[in-house]
């Protein structure tokens, strides 16, 4: 394979981890970074200039100063547009081959650089989509990254007829995230009556029937969908993965108990169809040793190393939260998106590692950014199902021109085709069908 070389003046973590990504991950491409001007200039084949001096045949990136700082400050990128995109960081004339520093811009974005600067946060101590850069910006839904990568890669073949031997494929995950396994079935005694006499002062009479007709078996449990998904993963034949929360009942987690036998049950059935990971308790941020006991708990049912997670509510604080999960071994975490918003939150539909911005290091972790959750379509933007599938079908399309991962959030109640979740199945399985059938 073709090697592309790399000219700067300085080595820096920032920029070794920024070429590992594009060149390994997305454009599958080798590269070799060098800071020798002389050995540069004597070099045929395909050359990337990243410095403000001129090379002769080789294609230059002018680089802002990004890459190769220690510290983290506000930044506020100059905006342009570049092949019909939005571009940041300009840094020459729009008549350039590569009027940005492209290498900067992907840091900025993949790094969740504004997420270590001061913000405000939501209730749940969250950094909401509507204070990204992004979203801002209007390009939220849309794997930038991607895209700008695939157009470097298209000039490199034109100016230096490189074709690289390796080529990605589109793939696609669907993830599910088990906050309530069942609606009524197998609570304690104490927690049925609780609810029942709670539906009965607040006048819900037919909650209340439907509870004690689930609860007497004359009727299914609406959240227990876990037969369907798993008759549709065979049918279309699909990747899952399963996240269950398994911490103690409280008010932001209100699963089984996990010594509960009919949900240890169902979490071992389900083990052994998909893979399973942790679904990390609300407060388990803030409980020191919190995410290993569960993550124990959850092992222990299933006798597997657990390596995956996503955090419950999506509670993501940087790098606190991905800190304490390379402490306990999880290698590939699933909690990169919003809540409030669809879209790409690390403006990439392909996995990453995290890079540690305060500790300046490259880890282990690698990170699986998803395109859109159930809840947000549903509940944030109140969309019916035939515009939630519009908007699920404009991102899929996106994701599709890159050869990126395409991966969706559901739970296993928005397919109960219960209530609220009325006509919901039709986006998932439409979603399924524009992925497999088209």
């Amino acid at each position: 394979m073709e090697t592309v070389h790399i000219f700067s003046i300085h080595h820096s973590p920032r920029l070794h981890y920024t070429l590992e990504f594009i060149f390994k991950e997305i454009l599958l491409l080798q590269y070799k970074l060098t800071t020798n001007a002389e050995e540069f200039k004597n070099l045929n084949g395909c050359k990337i200039n990243y410095s403000k001096f001129f090379l002769e045949n080789s294609l230059q990136i002018i680089p802002v100063e990004l890459l190769f700082e220690r510290q983290i400050k506000p930044i506020e990128p100059d905006i342009l547009y570049w092949k019909n995109h939005l571009a940041i960081f300009k840094t020459t004339d729009d008549e350039s081959e590569i009027p940005f520093d492209f290498f900067a811009a992907v840091f900025f974005l993949l790094s969740r650089y504004e997420e270590y600067l001061p913000h405000i946060q939501d209730i749940h101590g969250r950094f909401e989509a509507a204070n990204s850069f992004a979203f801002k910006q209007g390009f939220l839904r849309t794997p930038l990254i991607d895209i700008w990568c695939y157009e470097i890669k298209n000039i490199l073949q034109e100016k230096f007829q490189i074709h690289s031997t390796k080529k990605r494929s589109f793939y696609y995950l669907s993830t599910f995230d088990i906050d309530n396994a069942f609606a009524y079935k197998n609570k304690s005694v104490v927690r049925t009556f609780a609810a029942s006499i709670k539906e009965i002062l607040t006048f819900k009479i037919i909650e209340l029937k439907n509870r004690w007709q689930t609860v007497l078996n004359f009727s299914a449990d609406p959240y227990d969908t876990y037969k369907y998904i798993l008759d549709t993963k065979t049918k279309f034949g699909f990747e899952t993965i399963f996240f269950f929360l398994i911490g103690d009942y409280q008010r932001h987690d209100k699963n089984l108990h996990y010594k509960n036998k009919k949900f240890r049950e169902l979490i071992s059935s389900i083990g052994k169809e998909s893979e399973v990971g942790i679904h990390p308790s609300y407060f388990s941020n803030k409980k020191n040793n919190q995410v290993e006991l569960e993550k124990k708990r959850l092992e222990e049912i299933i006798e597997k190393k657990i390596t995956a997670s996503r955090q419950h509510y999506l509670k993501l604080q940087l790098p606190e939260t991905y800190r304490n999960l390379c402490a306990l071994d999880i290698e590939d975490d699933y909690t990169m998106g919003y809540s409030e918003q669809p879209g790409f939150r690390a403006s990439t539909c392909t996995p990453f590692y995290f890079y540690d911005l305060e500790k300046e290091q490259t880890t282990n972790l690698k990170i699986h950014p998803f395109a859109y959750m159930d809840v947000t379509l549903h509940t944030y933007l109140k969309l019916l199902p035939t515009e939630a599938v519009s908007v699920i079908e404009s991102m899929l399309e996106d994701v599709k021109k890159v050869e990126g991962c395409f991966i969706s959030l559901w739970h296993n109640e928005s397919l109960s085709e219960d209530k609220r979740w009325k006509g919901w199945r039709f986006v998932f399985e439409s979603n399924l069908k524009s992925v497999f059938e088209k």
